[in-house]
C-alpha cells in the first residue's frame, strides 16, 4: 500500500512539474496572441427593433435540480443601430481560448486619430485557439480609416489553469450552470493600418 501512495504521489508531482515548466516556457513568449485586420465595410441595411424570449432553465446540480431566477418567459427588446458598419478580423494565433473587448473606436482625420464612443453591441468577442472572429461594429462614415483597440484576456496556463478548471467544475456540480475563467494574460492589441 504505501509502494502504491508513493507511485501515485511521484506521478502526481512529476505531473505538477511538467506543468509548472511548461508554463514558465510559455510566459517566456510575450507575444500577443491575438492580432486584427481591418476587412472593410459592410451595409447592415435599416435599424431594427426586435423582440426575444428568455424562457426560464432548469439546471441540475448536486443538490438536485435548481430553477432559474426568471419566474415565467420575459420578452426583451433587442436593437441594431443598422446602416453603415466596419469589419474586424480577431485572430488568434495563440494555444489558449482568448476573450477580447473593444476599448476604442477610432478613426483618421487630417491632425491624426480621433476616438468615437464604442457602440455597446458587437464589442466582445470569445475567440478560440488557432482560429478568427469576425466583429461588426457601427460606424457613421465609411470615407476614412477606422481602428480599434481591444483588450484581451488569455485563459490561464499550467497549475493556473488546473485551478480554474477545479473552480469551474465546482462550479458547475454545485450551480449546474457552466462557467469558463480567464486568468492568463492580459495585453491590448490595435489594428495595423487600414486600407486607403
Amino acid at each position: 500500500m504505501k509502494l502504491f501512495t508513493l507511485l501515485v504521489v511521484s506521478s502526481l508531482l512529476s505531473s505538477v512539474i511538467s506543468v509548472v515548466a511548461q508554463g514558465a516556457a510559455e510566459r517566456t513568449n510575450q507575444i500577443p496572441g491575438v492580432s486584427i485586420s481591418f476587412l472593410g465595410f459592410t451595409n447592415t441595411g435599416p435599424p431594427q427593433a426586435r423582440t426575444a424570449t428568455l424562457s426560464p432553465v432548469t439546471n441540475q446540480s448536486i443538490f438536485g435540480p435548481r430553477l432559474s431566477t426568471l419566474a415565467a418567459p420575459t420578452n426583451i427588446l433587442v436593437r441594431s443601430p443598422g446602416g453603415p458598419a466596419a469589419m474586424f478580423e480577431l485572430s488568434n494565433a495563440s494555444p489558449q481560448t482568448v476573450i477580447g473587448n473593444v476599448q476604442s473606436l477610432e478613426y483618421r482625420t487630417p491632425v491624426g486619430w480621433r476616438a468615437v464612443t464604442v457602440p455597446t453591441t458587437g464589442t466582445a468577442a470569445l475567440i478560440p485557439p488557432k482560429s478568427a472572429v469576425t466583429s461588426i461594429i457601427p460606424v457613421n462614415a465609411t470615407n476614412t480609416q477606422w481602428r480599434i483597440t481591444v483588450f484581451c484576456v488569455e485563459q490561464a496556463t499550467g497549475v493556473a489553469r488546473m485551478i480554474e478548471r477545479g473552480k469551474e467544475f465546482g462550479n458547475q456540480v454545485l450551480t449546474g450552470a457552466k462557467t469558463e475563467n480567464f486568468s492568463g494574460r492580459k495585453y491590448m492589441v490595435t489594428n495595423s493600418e487600414s486600407m486607403k
